[in-house]
């Protein structure tokens, strides 16, 4: 859900279920990790300060790390 609300520039409802899905995934899940790292459709995401924020919330924050 978190990227089809994205893709429409539907940023609220898209922040919205991405902290969902960070509550409920576990940070070595590896498609989660893919998703948040690599997934195109996250771009619109990616560059607001949300974004980051949650990540750090959910210590997830090493996956800004650019490789």
């Amino acid at each position: 859900m978190t990227q089809l609300y994205a893709a429409r520039g539907e940023k609220e409802q898209a922040f919205e279920w991405f902290d969902k899905v960070l509550n409920r995934e576990a940070a070595g899940v590896r498609g989660l990790v893919r998703m948040i790292r690599y997934d195109p459709l996250l771009d619109p995401l990616r560059s607001e300060a949300r974004f980051k924020e949650l990540l750090r919330q959910h210590k997830m924050a090493s996956l800004l790390e650019t490789r």
